[in-house]
C-alpha cells in the first residue's frame, strides 16, 4: 500500500525518540483535530498532511519498545484525523488510503480500540 504523505527527504529522521517526542505528537494530533472540529471540511488538512510526513519519520529512529508502540497508536490516530476529515469533503479514495494507514499502524499496536474507531 502507498503512502501519499511521506516524502522521502523532506526532513531527516532524529537518531532517537524518547515518549516526550511521541507526547508531543499526540498533542498535535489534539490541537488539529480541534482546528477541525471548529472549523470544519478540510481547514487543516494541508498541516495533518505535513504532520504525518514528519511523525513517519519518527519510525526510523531508535526507541524503546514502548516508545514505539505508543508511537503507532499516535500514528494510527493521526491518520485517522485526516481519513475522516478526506471522508467528510468527499475526498473518498484519499479517505480509504488514510483510514487504511490508520488501521495498520492500529494493528501493529494492537490498540482495539483504535481498530474500533477507525472502522
Amino acid at each position: 500500500m502507498g503512502t501519499p504523505d511521506f516524502v522521502p527527504g523532506a526532513d531527516r529522521a532524529p537518531r532517537m525518540i524518547g515518549l516526550p517526542d511521541v507526547e508531543r505528537l499526540e498533542e498535535d494530533t489534539d490541537a488539529l483535530r480541534l482546528v477541525d472540529h471548529r472549523q470544519g471540511g478540510d481547514a487543516c488538512l494541508g498541516a495533518v498532511r505535513a504532520r504525518i510526513a514528519k511523525g513517519r519519520l519518527m519510525l526510523d529512529a531508535s526507541a524503546a519498545e514502548y516508545v514505539q508502540r505508543r508511537l503507532h497508536v499516535a500514528l494510527g490516530d493521526l491518520y485517522n484525523l485526516p481519513g475522516w476529515m478526506c471522508f467528510d469533503v468527499g475526498l473518498v479514495g484519499s479517505a480509504r488510503v488514510h483510514l487504511a494507514q490508520a488501521l495498520v499502524f492500529a494493528g501493529w499496536s494492537r490498540n482495539n480500540s483504535l481498530v474500533a474507531n477507525v472502522c
